[in-house]
């Protein structure tokens, strides 16, 4: 003989002996509280997503503004001289300070 696994098949005797126990028999008014229940948990749950949807709208708008921000900082950025630019810079005006000064001494002085 074959043997089964009880722990598959569906008892259903216990099933009702659960449901005459539970007091359902009580001409739907458990039944009616319990709809009553899910359908406010529901409502609550539909104003939850229109929050949520209102939030997402915020959400991406203000991404946005900060992707237009980012933006102009990076091209800000991008304009901006390098270290071997200041440098350089510098470098010539150090040159040319020189140069005028050494112009002015050497020729501009009278003797």
């Amino acid at each position: 003989m074959t043997e089964y696994n009880t722990d598959n098949i569906v008892n259903f005797g216990a099933y009702e002996k659960a449901q005459k126990s539970s007091g359902s028999n009580d001409d739907g008014s458990n039944l009616e509280k319990r709809l009553s229940a899910v359908e406010h948990k529901m409502d609550i749950l539909v104003k939850d997503s229109a929050e949520l949807k209102i939030n997402m709208k915020t959400l991406q708008e203000s991404s946005s503004s900060i992707k237009s921000a980012m933006a102009e900082i990076k091209g800000r950025l991008m304009n901006m001289p390098t270290t071997l630019q200041w440098l350089g810079i510098i470098t010539a005006m150090i040159f040319t300070i020189m140069a005028a000064s050494f112009t002015l001494i050497r020729f501009g002085l009278p003797h």
